[in-house]
């Protein structure tokens, strides 16, 4: 049989400061010593145990002293590791309450960040608008320099226009003056050559002599006005009109003439259609509505039957100038 002795011992440690966070808590630290006896065989077991014995007892006397100085290391050991673990565990819990300081300032800073953040985004969402109007009104602006521009382009080019045309009428101006002193020069010879004419025309010379008469050379005075018979060619009622206008005259003013003035078929008088009225061309209305009212007819007399009739102002005839007579 194998002869056991164990020898238990127990040391308890403590830490010396415990944080508020950390419940108190001992360490106990347990060793065990086993020591083996054997009995050997044979007839001299009985020497043999006590020698082995006294072995035993001097090997007693070393141990105790072994086991002392061990457990004098353990023992130094397990205080060394019990002060680290406590001093560790106090400025861990230092270090947790300086983190969750750290984090509660980390977690301000972030709901400042945040905030500042919102503050930043709407201040740029406001930008972003305040830029999309004011590039809104700047293309309107744009647009409204831009018509300006045009019709600024438009009335200078009017402008340049006007001071063309006025340079035009100025020009234009200078030669209607000159016109007009030409045509008053003209009209004074004209004038000068009428006087002449008139003369030579109601006074002609007669062996060196003038003789004076109501009615000019070839016309016919005849009570109160003279008239020019124009039988030598046949032409329509408007030229004849400016024929007479061109003798300083007018187409005759009366439906019946006299045997004594023209012995021709049919001649024109100045009367025709007008608006639908019978109209001499001194104004007048004729109030006689025995003859057909139609447009571009004219009035034209016959002398065989001494009356006149409606004919086509495009025909062709004969014609009588008259005029007042020169008062002597």
């Amino acid at each position: 049989m194998t002869d056991e002795e164990i020898t238990y011992a127990s040391v308890t440690f403590k830490a010396r400061k415990q944080s508020k966070f950390t419940a108190e808590r001992e360490e106990t630290v347990y060793d065990e010593v086993k020591v083996n006896h054997k009995n050997p065989p044979g007839p001299n077991g009985a020497l043999l145990q006590e020698k082995n014995e006294g072995e035993k007892s001097r090997l007693s006397q070393l141990f105790h002293p072994c086991c002392g100085i061990l457990y004098g290391f353990l023992i130094m050991a397990v205080i060394g590791l019990s002060v680290y673990f406590s001093l560790c565990s106090y400025g861990g819990t230092d270090e947790l309450i300086e983190l969750k300081t750290n984090q509660t300032k980390l977690l301000e800073n972030s709901q400042n960040q945040t905030r500042l953040q919102n503050a930043l985004l709407s201040d740029y969402e406001n930008l972003r608008k305040d830029h999309r109007n004011l590039t809104a009104l700047w293309s309107n602006l744009m647009d409204s320099f831009m018509d300006q521009q045009t019709k600024l382009q438009n009335i200078s080019a009017q402008n340049l226009q006007l001071v063309t045309q006025n340079e035009d009428l100025k020009t234009e101006t200078v030669n209607l003056r000159q016109q007009k002193d030409n045509m008053e020069a003209e009209w004074n010879k004209l004038n000068d050559s009428r006087a002449q004419w008139s003369v030579d025309a109601y006074c002609p010379k007669d062996k060196k002599k003038r003789e004076c008469k109501a009615c000019q050379k070839n016309w016919i005075h005849l009570q109160t006005k003279c008239y020019k018979v124009n039988q030598e060619k046949m032409i329509t009622w408007r030229q004849a009109q400016q024929d007479c206008q061109s003798k300083n005259s007018q187409l005759l003013l009366l439906n019946k003439v006299p045997k004594k003035i023209t012995s021709v078929e049919q001649f024109w008088i100045g009367l025709s259609v007008e608006n639908g009225k019978w109209r001499w061309i001194n104004g007048s209305t004729l109030l006689d509505l025995s003859k057909p009212l139609v447009e571009g007819h004219c009035a034209a007399v016959s002398v065989k039957n001494n009356a006149w009739k409606s004919v086509d102002c495009n025909g062709k005839s004969y014609w009588i100038c008259e005029k007042e007579p020169l008062s002597l």
